[in-house]
């Protein structure tokens, strides 16, 4: 007897009951229309004090990693993150610490207070293989200054990245 997915559940006249801990696995993408979400991860990103200049981003904290099902799904990355300090914020993956190509990055307008920052990039990294990405930073308009995120903020720790596997 087959099993019947519709609106209100499966259904087989041969299930009794089902334990939720049955339910894993993965629901295949083949038949995903574009536009689908198909996985996310979620991640907090460990707090860090880095010294940051205008030359070049650097790597602000830990990563969140994801591994795409298809090399031609994108990446939607959220990053939302408690900083202070006037500087100019980006996303890594990989080796490269800008991926996001903007000249000058997310622009924070604080001068030594806190401010809740909130960004989103979609990228194709054309892979299946593991991709780890990373909030980068670097000083504004010249200056150098050490940056300070997550739990460093009067709020409380706030410094997450969500990774959102997109169907093409």
């Amino acid at each position: 007897m087959p099993l019947i997915l519709s609106g209100d559940g499966i259904t087989s006249d041969n299930i009794t009951s089902l334990a939720a801990s049955k339910l894993t696995g993965q629901v295949p993408d083949a038949n995903a229309p574009s536009g689908s979400i198909i996985q996310v991860v979620h991640g907090q990103l460990i707090s860090n004090r880095v010294q940051v200049s205008s030359s070049s981003f650097v790597t602000v904290g830990s990563g969140v990693s994801i591994t795409p099902l298809s090399t031609s799904n994108k990446i939607l990355v959220n990053v939302q993150v408690g900083i202070n300090i006037k500087h100019e914020l980006s996303i890594g993956r990989g080796g490269s610490t800008n991926i996001t190509g903007v000249s000058h990055g997310l622009v924070t307008e604080t001068d030594d207070n806190w401010t809740h920052q909130r960004f989103f990039y979609v990228d194709s990294p054309n892979s299946t293989s593991s991709q780890t990405y990373y909030l980068t930073a670097r000083g504004y308009n010249g200056s150098t200054a050490t940056v300070y995120i997550s739990d460093f903020s009067p709020d409380g720790p706030f410094a997450y990245m969500t990774l959102m596997e997109i169907a093409a």
